[in-house]
């Protein structure tokens, strides 16, 4: 389990998102569909592995401006980890 006192988790805290509840919800909410949804299903799969590895190491999950819908970076800390 990821250690806050070691971690960047607090400096997203401005850019944190509220409105999903899973990794999953959070990936095709909020990534830009070229850098997702349009990259095939095995991908995408990758991604949201990688993510939930980063979740457990990290306790948040992000994207970046360059990926994001928003054009802002976006963070998720896990509702459905804690």
């Amino acid at each position: 389990m990821f250690d806050k006192n070691k971690t960047c988790y607090y400096n997203f805290l401005e850019c944190k998102v509220n409105d999903v509840n899973t990794i999953e919800e959070f990936c095709n909410k909020y990534y830009k569909p070229n850098a997702f949804k349009n990259r095939g299903q095995e991908y995408m799969e990758c991604v949201i592995k990688s993510d939930y590895k980063d979740m457990e190491d990290y306790g948040y999950v992000i994207i970046s401006h360059h990926d994001s819908i928003t054009g802002e970076v976006v963070v998720f800390y896990g509702k459905e980890l804690k």
